[in-house]
Protein backbone atom coordinates (compact mmCIF):
# COMPACT_ATOMS: atom_id res chain seq x y z
CA UNK A 1 0.00 0.00 0.00
CA UNK A 2 1.37 3.55 -0.86
CA UNK A 3 2.46 6.00 2.04
CA UNK A 4 -0.18 8.37 2.74
CA UNK A 5 0.73 11.78 1.52
CA UNK A 6 -0.50 13.97 4.78
CA UNK A 7 -1.11 13.78 8.55
CA UNK A 8 -5.76 14.12 7.39
CA UNK A 9 -5.04 11.57 4.52
CA UNK A 10 -3.50 9.01 7.16
CA UNK A 11 -6.33 9.50 9.69
CA UNK A 12 -8.83 9.08 7.30
CA UNK A 13 -7.59 5.71 6.31
CA UNK A 14 -7.47 4.76 10.51
CA UNK A 15 -10.85 5.79 11.05
CA UNK A 16 -12.16 3.99 8.21
CA UNK A 17 -10.08 0.90 9.44
CA UNK A 18 -11.52 1.55 12.77
CA UNK A 19 -15.18 1.48 11.25
CA UNK A 20 -14.34 -1.73 9.82
CA UNK A 21 -13.30 -3.21 12.69
CA UNK A 22 -16.49 -1.79 14.99
CA UNK A 23 -19.05 -3.03 12.73
CA UNK A 24 -17.24 -6.66 11.59
CA UNK A 25 -16.95 -5.61 8.13
CA UNK A 26 -13.66 -7.01 7.27
CA UNK A 27 -13.25 -10.37 6.70
CA UNK A 28 -10.84 -12.77 8.50
CA UNK A 29 -8.56 -13.09 5.28
CA UNK A 30 -8.36 -9.06 5.45
CA UNK A 31 -7.75 -8.78 9.26
CA UNK A 32 -4.28 -8.88 9.51
CA UNK A 33 -3.53 -6.67 6.40
CA UNK A 34 -5.50 -4.41 8.54
CA UNK A 35 -3.74 -4.62 11.48
CA UNK A 36 -0.12 -4.09 9.57
CA UNK A 37 -1.38 -0.72 7.77
CA UNK A 38 -3.32 0.73 11.29
CA UNK A 39 0.09 -0.08 13.07
CA UNK A 40 1.89 1.78 10.05
CA UNK A 41 -0.49 4.75 9.85
CA UNK A 42 -0.59 5.12 13.19
CA UNK A 43 3.64 5.14 12.97
CA UNK A 44 3.35 7.71 10.31
CA UNK A 45 0.96 9.96 12.53
CA UNK A 46 3.19 9.94 15.56
CA UNK A 47 6.27 10.78 13.08
CA UNK A 48 3.96 13.72 11.74
CA UNK A 49 2.83 14.85 15.22
CA UNK A 50 6.49 14.62 16.53
CA UNK A 51 8.39 16.24 13.74
CA UNK A 52 5.58 19.12 13.55
CA UNK A 53 5.86 19.98 16.98
CA UNK A 54 9.65 20.58 16.72
CA UNK A 55 9.79 22.48 13.83
CA UNK A 56 7.21 24.64 15.97
CA UNK A 57 9.36 24.92 18.74
CA UNK A 58 12.59 25.76 16.34
CA UNK A 59 10.31 28.92 14.82
CA UNK A 60 9.16 29.65 17.73
CA UNK A 61 12.72 30.28 19.37
CA UNK A 62 13.81 31.78 16.39
CA UNK A 63 11.18 34.69 16.65
CA UNK A 64 12.65 38.14 17.99
CA UNK A 65 12.54 38.78 21.72
CA UNK A 66 11.65 42.26 20.95
CA UNK A 67 8.57 40.52 20.68
CA UNK A 68 8.55 39.14 23.84
CA UNK A 69 9.37 41.89 25.50
CA UNK A 70 6.50 44.41 24.08
CA UNK A 71 4.00 41.42 25.43
CA UNK A 72 5.44 41.96 28.83
CA UNK A 73 4.75 45.57 28.50
CA UNK A 74 1.07 45.25 27.87
CA UNK A 75 0.82 42.58 30.26
CA UNK A 76 2.25 45.26 32.96
CA UNK A 77 -0.50 47.64 31.37
CA UNK A 78 -3.23 44.92 31.83
CA UNK A 79 -2.00 44.83 35.04
CA UNK A 80 -1.98 48.37 36.28
CA UNK A 81 -5.09 49.33 34.87
CA UNK A 82 -6.80 45.77 36.64
CA UNK A 83 -5.33 47.24 39.51
CA UNK A 84 -7.07 50.98 38.85
CA UNK A 85 -10.06 49.74 38.26
CA UNK A 86 -10.05 47.83 41.23
CA UNK A 87 -9.42 50.76 43.67
CA UNK A 88 -11.81 53.05 41.98
CA UNK A 89 -14.49 50.31 42.57
CA UNK A 90 -13.81 50.07 46.87
CA UNK A 91 -16.19 52.74 49.03
CA UNK A 92 -14.29 55.54 50.11
CA UNK A 93 -12.77 55.38 53.24
CA UNK A 94 -15.04 57.05 56.13
CA UNK A 95 -14.10 59.57 58.64
CA UNK A 96 -14.17 60.05 62.19
CA UNK A 97 -13.97 63.99 62.96
CA UNK A 98 -17.66 63.79 63.66
CA UNK A 99 -17.71 67.51 62.68
CA UNK A 100 -20.72 67.20 60.72
CA UNK A 101 -22.53 65.42 63.84
CA UNK A 102 -25.10 67.91 65.90
CA UNK A 103 -25.58 68.01 69.58
CA UNK A 104 -29.01 67.90 70.98
CA UNK A 105 -28.36 70.89 73.46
Amino acid sequence: MKNPESYSEALKELEEIVEQLETDDIAVDELLDKVKRSSELLHFCQDKLTKTEEEVKAVLQEMPQAEEAEENVVDEELVSNEDQSTQSDEEPEEHNDNSDLQTPF
